[in-house]
Parts: C-alpha cells; sequence; structure tokens
C-alpha cells in the first residue's frame, strides 16, 4: 500500500541538464528520452522522482513518471504529475495525455480514458479551488 511521505523540504522543479536527466532516468530503471523535457522532485536535495513529457501542437505527452527502486512516495509522484501538467497547461496546450499507468496516475489526477488513451483537458484544471477547498464550503 503506498504512503504518504512527510517532507520538510520537497521541490519540483524543471531538469535543467539533460545530463542530470539522463542520470535520473537511469536511476529509476526508465530510458532517458533527450527530446524530453524532464521535471524531478527532490526532498531535502534527494532524489525522489521524475518525470518526462513532451509538448505537442494539441497536446502534452507525459510519457514516464518514475521512482528510484524501492521508493514508496506517492505524494511526490502526483506532485511532479501536476507540475508537469502545470508546466504543459502554461505553455497553452490544451490537453494533456499520460502513457503510463504507474501507480494508476490517471486515473488520481483526473484523466479519461477513451480508445486506449489517457487524455485530461486541461482549459480550467487550475483555475478553481482544489477538491479539499470545494469540500470545506
Amino acid at each position: 500500500m503506498a504512503s504518504l511521505q512527510v517532507h520538510s523540504m520537497l521541490e519540483i522543479k524543471p531538469v535543467e541538464s539533460k545530463s542530470d536527466q539522463a542520470k535520473y532516468c537511469a536511476m529509476c530503471g526508465i530510458v532517458y528520452d533527450p527530446e524530453a523535457f524532464a521535471y524531478a522532485a527532490l526532498d531535502e536535495r534527494v532524489f525522489v522522482c521524475v518525470s518526462q513529457f513532451r509538448i505537442m501542437e494539441q497536446a502534452g505527452y507525459i510519457y514516464d513518471i518514475a521512482e528510484p527502486p524501492g521508493a514508496d512516495d506517492l505524494e511526490a509522484v502526483i506532485l511532479t504529475a501536476r507540475a508537469t501538467l502545470n508546466f504543459i497547461d502554461l505553455c497553452g496546450t490544451p490537453r494533456a495525455c499520460i502513457r503510463t499507468e504507474y501507480r494508476d496516475l490517471p486515473r488520481l489526477l483526473g484523466f479519461t480514458q477513451a480508445d486506449g488513451e489517457w487524455t485530461l483537458e486541461l482549459r480550467g484544471y487550475f483555475d478553481g479551488p482544489c477538491e479539499g477547498e470545494k469540500q470545506k464550503k
């Protein structure tokens, strides 16, 4: 069962160096894509999670989100995925597709499946209050 971790300082930021991206991918056992953008989650500067994605004309495609073997930090995975989606949205891309079902992320993030592809409309996705805020009212 996945657990939420206590983070003293979780940072999720773009991976600026392709050598760092390759290193993070190797640590997670995923194929490094030099053409992809990447985000990494670091807890007190210790690597926790990586995402790789591309932005095409009509959609952003998340190809990988992964943790190193033995890691179990669902919160970092979700936050990394949301940071990736936010970047795709800020680029003006109207929808996102996710090509991995790692840790059931498509469902957790609100993607829907049609014709074998998980998609999410980004228009308005980050505009309203979060689900927790809606429930308080």
